[in-house]
């Protein structure tokens, strides 16, 4: 196999998906060290990307800048000459951005008759962990996935800026700290809201020295709010005033002794900056959406004889009950967190954690 030089990675969206892409720049780094490693992706997931410190640029696709900012940033990967191009999503912008890329060798997996003007190398999507299927894509480059966990690089200034907001809040040494992710975009993968209100309640009345952080993302923070009125308002609960921005959401999830949730970006932040986590799965996969470390956990409704439709991987319900998630009850649920994350023992699951006051960057 050649060598190579100058490298552009690409991957469009969303956030957790950008994230679970960060494994290939590790890869790749490793088997051609010497090479640039360039990524594209959108705005918003830009701050997956941040101060990594294998990536020497990343382009962003900034979809408000018009044809003068698409055309700009076109231009701009005409010039820089890359040797291979690796797209991981293909895309109609990074198509584009592939060929604008001038690699001799563009390699994504097998695309559909119509995209093969836009590829000449090809590789396969792994089976498994979804960070693992993408790297499959780089087997004809003598690179094989062997359990990297996705990152995200924090600042020190950051990790400081973690322990004094959650001191603010009460937070100390003394206190464990657990971040909630209870909104999805799609129906057959978020818990019902009445559920997590009914779990809230029951964590706050029988974990005294545990806090719940409430996390929450753009136009989500009243479907949150909601919940936490329903559950009756719990001290335990840290609802933010304003919304957190990703590296903030980041640096608290880092400094946090558990994560718990609907599997989204939050739970791959978690596994990122090495917080346990357990996330509860409706139509999604649990062997693509799980990190395979006795850290991170899910729970699902394993009863495959009654619900055939199990995994769907659907945005709708054919069924139109959601039964996978309904069935799911706040006391089963609580019961299998309160043993995976050592409710009883906050003294044992802080000390697990190490220091959560995180004196240096996650590596």
């Amino acid at each position: 196999m050649q060598d190579f030089h100058k490298i552009l990675i690409c991957q469009q969206h969303q956030i957790g998906d950008v994230l679970l892409a960060t494994p290939c720049v590790r890869l790749l780094h490793e088997r051609f060290p010497q090479a640039e490693l360039h990524f594209l992706t959108e705005q918003k997931c830009r701050p997956m990307l941040e101060n990594n410190p294998l990536l020497t640029k990343i382009w962003t696709i900034d979809k408000k800048a018009g044809l003068s900012g698409t055309m700009g940033l076109y231009s701009g990967l005409l010039r820089e000459r890359f040797d291979l191009a690796i797209d991981l999503q293909q895309f109609v912008r990074l198509r584009l951005a592939t060929l604008c890329s001038r690699a001799p060798v563009r390699l994504s997996y097998k695309p559909r008759w119509y995209n093969k003007l836009f590829y000449n190398r090809f590789g396969a999507v792994g089976k498994g962990y979804a960070a693992k299927a993408k790297a499959g894509v780089l087997e004809p480059l003598g690179v094989a996935w062997s359990g990297q966990p996705p990152e995200l690089h924090l600042t020190e200034e950051e990790l400081a800026w973690g322990k004094q907001y959650l001191a603010k809040q009460g937070v100390d040494s003394s206190t464990m700290l657990m971040t909630l992710d209870m909104t999805h975009r799609r129906i057959t993968r978020k818990w019902p809201a009445e559920y997590y209100a009914r779990l809230l309640s029951m964590l706050a009345a029988r974990h005294p020295r545990l806090r719940l952080f409430l996390l929450y993302g753009p136009g989500e923070e009243q479907e949150v709010r909601n919940i936490w009125q329903q559950a009756g308002n719990p001290d335990g609960c840290i609802l933010p005033e304003k919304q957190t921005t990703l590296r903030e959401v980041a640096a608290i999830i880092r400094h946090a002794h558990a994560h718990f949730g609907n599997c989204s970006s939050p739970r791959h932040l978690a596994v990122a900056v090495g917080t346990p986590s357990m996330a509860v799965l409706g139509s999604n996969k649990p062997g693509s959406w799980t990190f395979p470390s006795p850290q991170h956990g899910y729970i699902r409704n394993e009863r495959p004889g009654e619900y055939t439709c199990l995994g769907c991987n659907k945005s709708t319900c054919r069924l139109g009950t959601l039964e996978c998630l309904y069935a799911l009850t706040p006391e089963l649920v609580y019961e299998r967190i309160r043993v995976f994350f050592h409710l009883d023992d906050p003294d044992r699951a802080i000390r697990e954690r190490g220091d959560h006051a995180c004196s240096r960057p996650a590596k």
